[in-house]
């Protein structure tokens, strides 16, 4: 009896290893397929955050544009700058929000 639930138990760690496997497989072809959408689109694919996340880092086509608010820009209007950011980014800045007033965040 002994023998046969220690086979049992091998066997459904095996059956759960090859379940877990499989899910990384089809995850690791959708971060593929992600990635290829990022470049195409003209991003840049990298790490980031405080996790070091792989991303897509998307380049606007407004980049340096002057703004006044959020809405001018497919990005985030910067206030320092009062123009278009070139891409998402990390860190604490100041952006001008939808009604042209500046507003501090830190994204991570």
């Amino acid at each position: 009896m002994k023998w046969r639930n220690k086979i049992l138990m091998l066997g459904a760690g095996l059956l759960m290893a090859g379940l877990l496997s499989s899910c990384m497989t089809e995850q690791q072809q959708e971060q593929a397929q992600q990635k290829a959408q990022c470049l195409e689109a003209g991003g840049t694919w990298g790490r980031g955050g405080i996790l070091a996340l792989e991303q897509c880092f998307p380049h606007y086509s407004d980049a340096g544009k002057s703004c006044k608010r959020e809405s001018d820009c497919q990005g985030m209007c910067m206030a320092d700058t009062r123009s278009c950011a070139a891409s998402f980014s990390y860190g604490c800045l100041s952006y001008l929000n939808n009604e042209g007033v500046a507003e501090e965040m830190c994204i991570d």
